[in-house]
């Protein structure tokens, strides 16, 4: 009996029919697709890696070139209103003055340069701070309005002296930003003092720009071509003054004054520094040539400031 039972299944066995060829060449097709399939997709994902990498890279690179160019226009926007202080002392010290009220006058000068001298690197040292995130800014809710007549007060008789027109119409009260309220006051006073000191003549008008849901524009228009704001960090102009001319006291007293009356800091370091500014509080700011008919060196600085929404 067993043996008829192992006989069947053998018979059974031999006459079972084999899967189609086809069947297996399409079985075999689809594992070697399915293969590819894999492998592009394994080339793909690397090839996204590689270019994610390379990204990362010029970005690393890219911000090392801008902190090394930031630090050495730092280095020598503090070394122009330096050099006016020490050329000062070294004229009272060289008895060079020609009368008391000159010394006094010098003495005067030369402290006005160690102030904005510390002025500057107190807005360096915390814009460092806060790009390391060692400080925290206060945003919050700030009246526009606000903002603009204490930017008149502290900017009007500044150009009045030198004899420019300014404009600061007031705006709607209900405008509110998010920003912090001093950094946002210095960043616009640091703008609208840069184009009085360097304006000859002319007017300076802060006006409402476009608004939609979640900005606000500032326009400051002043008569400087763009050019005076737009130099690049590494462009570095000459002292009017080399340093070891003044500690050698081989200079004359015309060229010592002149460098102690140049313009302090240049137009392109406020700019930059402004920029960090609005950028840490999620504005912005841009230098827009603008062009008049009967202008053709006019400049519109473009604030952009977050705005809250009632």
């Amino acid at each position: 009996m067993i043996g008829i039972l192992g006989g069947l299944v053998v018979g059974w066995q031999i006459r079972r029919p084999s899967p189609p060829k086809s069947e297996m060449t399409a079985s075999t097709d689809l594992s070697n697709q399915n293969v590819s399939f894999i492998q592009e997709d394994t080339y793909q994902e690397d090839t996204q890696s590689l270019q994610s990498l390379q990204l990362v890279y010029h970005m690393a690179a890219e911000m090392s070139r801008l902190k090394g160019g930031f630090l050495a226009r730092t280095s020598h926007e503090l070394r122009s209103p330096m050099s006016g202080l020490i050329g000062m002392q070294q004229l009272i010290l060289a008895d060079l003055c020609d009368s008391p009220e000159e010394e006094r006058d010098f003495i005067g000068q030369a402290n006005e340069a160690a102030l904005r001298m510390v002025k500057v690197l107190d807005e360096v040292i915390y814009v460092a701070k806060v790009e390391h995130g060692t400080s925290e800014l206060a945003l919050q809710p700030v009246q526009l309005n606000m903002v603009l007549l204490n930017l008149y007060t502290a900017t009007h008789l500044q150009a009045q002296n030198r004899n420019l027109q300014l404009y600061i119409p007031a705006v709607n009260e209900a405008l509110y930003v998010m920003a912090d309220p001093r950094r946002l006051q210095q960043a616009l006073i640091h703008l609208v003092d840069g184009a009085i000191a360097n304006s000859a003549d002319g007017n300076i008008t802060v006006l409402l720009g476009a608004m939609d849901s979640a900005s606000i524009q500032l326009w400051i228009d002043q008569p400087l071509p763009a050019d005076m704001w737009n130099q690049p960090l590494e462009f570095l102009p000459p002292a009017i003054v080399p340093l070891e001319l003044i500690l050698a006291n081989t200079l004359d007293k015309a060229a010592i004054v002149q460098q102690a009356n140049t313009p302090f800091p240049s137009l392109s370091f406020i700019r930059l520094l402004t920029q960090k500014l609005l950028g840490s509080m999620g504005g912005s700011l841009e230098i827009l040539s603008w062009q008049e008919s009967v202008s053709l060196n006019q400049t519109r600085i473009q604030c952009t400031i977050p705005l809250v929404i009632a």
